[in-house]
């Protein structure tokens, strides 16, 4: 099938160079089509029915077209194919090229939000927000990973895009946790968490988080004064997790700063928020060819990877409502905005800003980077043994047959990122794998199997 990635061309047109003469006119899977009604139709009724191309009947030379309402698939050679509602997704001029449209789901793998190219002609309106006021906060990040080590350590490819900003009142405010202490609550907003009985663990928290993106050169904080007049600084907020041990018993309190992305205004505040993941069958093919070349799976976790990513717009931001209130090491914050300089959790480009960082990494590197899929890279050595890299967001896996190869890898990378290296391969989005002595990979969670034959 044609796929937008190779320019509306098919794989075998990439290897050949031409089509066979005797394959008909193809055209991209999923495509809008409509097809005609020719029978039992009433005079006043639709002449066609919208659906979804998804291939070609060869017996009968004629479209096969998808209809979701139904759930039934029909042969037809009366179909007018409709464009695309969304143009294609690729990178910036001398970035990869990657494909956007929608591929069959071997796996229900979680993605990460991807939004279309966003520009304006003209200057576009300005975001006003009341601080106090209830908003449903569209972050491009998950909170289910908040526990990391450091204040600044978070797997955001965890994060839970559902999150909503909720209201100063303590209806807002949710249990923690059915086990270990169920009256603690993790508040959702400072002046909930300045109301709560843990005030001094959340206040400490906060400082620590602020502290901590200062010091690794994520802000820098300017007066309010010296702020261009063209930008509007971006609201933020914290969001508060409670860490807990196995048992349920609390052992950290942590208050993650995050920007509310839905205040940037498009063309100014960010232009492309486009950041490719892989795919699902790719992700299996790579374990697959693993498993039948005997090859060894390794994994590394990248440590608050959109902060390693680098901002190209001006930006600036300002504090959480009310963060000057939770005592006396916040008043030096008064009167202050922030100039961001890394892309801050919930800014709409931060996602491309870290995916294009880190593949122009590895294609400098050596890597190729794959045709069909942005997040698979290959590297032949010398000795002629080859090793693949898929990136999921700041997750990365290694497959080689050679030890070595895999440690020069690591390597290489933790010279430039801060990453932990997590070792053989055993759990990756959701998966549980195990490789026994008999040469069998098991996935538990998703119900699949792949065995070596």
């Amino acid at each position: 099938m044609p796929r937008p990635s190779l320019h509306g061309k098919t794989p075998l047109q990439i290897v050949t160079g031409s089509l066979p003469k005797h394959v008909p006119q193809l055209h991209v899977f999923g495509q809008p089509a409509v097809v005609h009604i020719s029978t039992q139709r009433g005079r006043l009724q639709p002449k066609g029915r919208r659906g979804i191309y998804v291939g070609h009947n060869s017996s009968s030379n004629s479209h096969l077209v998808y209809f979701a309402d139904t759930n039934t698939v029909v042969s037809s050679i009366h179909v007018r194919f409709l464009p695309f509602s969304k143009a294609d997704d690729v990178m910036d001029e001398g970035e990869e090229q990657v494909q956007t449209s929608t591929t069959s789901s071997m796996l229900q793998l979680p993605s990460a939000r991807d939004s279309s190219n966003s520009t304006t002609d003209g200057e576009p309106p300005t975001v006003h927000i009341d601080d106090d006021q209830d908003e449903d906060v569209e972050t491009d990040f998950l909170l289910t990973d908040f526990d990391a080590d450091s204040s600044s350590d978070t797997n955001d490819a965890n994060y839970d895009p559902d999150t909503t900003d909720a209201s100063d009142t303590e209806a807002g405010a949710f249990t923690a946790s059915s086990s270990g202490d169920t009256s603690l609550t993790e508040p959702a907003s400072i002046k909930q968490a300045l109301k709560s009985q843990q005030r001094k663990q959340w206040t400490q928290a906060c400082l620590e988080e602020i502290g901590a993106m200062e010091r690794n050169g994520v802000i820098k904080l300017i007066p309010r004064s010296v702020v261009p007049r063209q930008h509007t600084p971006l609201k933020s907020r914290f969001v508060f997790k409670v860490k807990r041990d196995a048992e349920g018993t609390p052992t950290r309190f942590k208050a993650r700063w995050v920007a509310k992305g839905f205040s940037q205004r498009p063309g100014i505040d960010f232009h492309q928020t486009y950041a490719p993941t892989p795919a699902a069958k790719t992700i299996l093919t790579v374990l697959a060819v693993s498993l039948q070349r005997q090859h060894q799976l390794h994994q590394l976790d990248f440590k608050s990877a959109y902060l390693q990513a680098d901002l190209k717009e001006e930006l600036y931001m300002e504090l959480p409502p009310h963060f000057t209130d939770i005592g006396d090491g916040a008043q030096r914050y008064a009167g202050k905005v922030c100039r961001l300089l890394k892309p801050l959790y919930g800014l709409k480009q931060a996602g491309r800003a870290w995916a294009k960082k880190l593949h122009t990494f590895l294609k400098t590197n050596g890597w190729a980077q794959s045709n069909v899929d942005a997040c698979l890279f290959t590297k032949l050595h010398d000795d002629g043994q080859r090793t693949w890299i898929i990136t999921y967001v700041d997750d990365l896996i290694i497959s080689s047959s050679s030890q070595r190869h895999i440690r020069a890898c690591k390597q290489q990378i933790k010279e430039s990122f801060e990453a932990e290296d997590l070792g053989p391969l055993t759990w990756y989005l959701g998966l549980h794998l195990t490789s026994p002595a008999d040469g069998v990979l098991l996935l538990t969670g998703k119900s699949c199997l792949l065995s070596h034959h």
